[in-house]
């Protein structure tokens, strides 16, 4: 485990960088954090340094809560996979109700090893086997099912295949770079993969959503129809790819816990393809008006790079570099 996690840092640094940046959206951001981010790579470190009766007693501690707690389970498979569940599972009875205090989601980020920096939200880690580095920021999505959230979508697909690209990977020589925005817990979140200069990069992220502003004012209306055409198609395609069964099933699972129907997906669907360059652009200002300098406490930007490069974004963000065990 220890193993398989220090060796995700480099192919999975924008997925860490992300998550860190998103995690005081939801509660569940910030367990998604504890769960599969920074913090775990140290939990790992830490649980190699016990003995095996310390884990053992651990996990003998885990189960006796979750059986009084309850358990939702989910299996993929086929016939016999009810059987399995019942099997495994049954003894666990179902989920009861919360404590109040794991509904909070400051109880989840007190638990971190990192600890918020008191006068920003920024955060800048180094690990001494890098070479490469990436760059994030959050900032707030709009709302599930808010007129704007199928137009944030195809924003994000326009600005990952278009002024992203040009700018971050063409310009800046980073590996790639994206936006997505999650408008059930809250970010809208752009990160940059193996990026040498990722501190560039974080200026460009604002740079490139004002600018994307303005330019919608001036752009002619056949290119800016046919870029919107692309723009939908693109994002209608990613919404409906093929899945694995696995990728099936701990999507419908997501959506039960999340109470999502097919009614509110066939909305959801039909939102992008009813997409206009009107709700775009306002989508558009929307995020402009988020990265305004008078709402600076808004973006969460996070660094993770080499010794050198995190000295400088540490310098530029007026935070103190954090060193990851790997």
């Amino acid at each position: 485990m220890k193993n398989d996690l220090n060796s995700s840092l480099a192919p999975a640094g924008h997925s860490y960088a992300s998550g860190f940046s998103a995690r005081s959206f939801s509660r569940t951001c910030a367990i998604n954090q504890l769960w599969s981010g920074l913090d775990q790579i140290l939990f790992a470190h830490k649980l190699a340094e016990l003995d095996v009766s310390q884990i053992s007693e651990k996990l003998k501690n885990i189960q006796a809560t979750l059986k009084g707690a309850g358990v939702l389970a989910n299996i993929t498979g086929g016939t016999g996979a009810e059987r399995e569940l019942g099997k495994r599972f049954g003894s666990f009875g179902p989920p009861r109700p919360r404590n109040p205090v794991s509904q909070e989601m400051m109880s989840f980020l007190d638990i971190s090893e990192f600890k918020p920096n008191k006068n920003t939200s920024a955060a800048v880690f180094t690990s001494p086997s890098l070479q490469i580095g990436f760059a994030s920021i959050s900032l707030n999505a709009s709302l599930y099912g808010s007129p704007l959230q199928a137009a944030e979508l195809v924003l994000a697909h326009q600005l990952s295949t278009g002024a992203l690209w040009e700018d971050i990977r063409m310009k800046g020589g980073a590996y790639g770079a994206s936006a997505q925005p999650d408008h059930l817990e809250g970010p809208f979140s752009f990160s940059t993969y193996r990026d040498p200069t990722p501190l560039r990069s974080l200026d460009a992220f604002a740079s490139i959503i004002r600018k994307g502003s303005q330019d919608n004012d001036n752009a002619d209306s056949g290119c800016q129809n046919d870029s919107l055409e692309k723009a939908i198609i693109g994002t209608y395609s990613r919404e409906t790819r093929p899945r694995t069964p696995a990728e099936k099933g701990i999507a419908d699972f997501l959506r039960f816990l999340c109470g999502i129907e097919d009614s509110h997906r066939e909305r959801h669907l039909k939102g992008i393809i009813d997409t206009s360059a009107e709700q775009l652009d306002a989508a558009q200002r929307r995020l402009a008006e988020e990265c305004d300098v008078s709402k600076a406490g808004n973006i969460r930007p996070v660094v993770i790079a080499g010794k050198a490069e995190a000295e400088k974004a540490a310098a530029h963000l007026g935070v103190e570099v954090q060193t990851l065990p790997v």
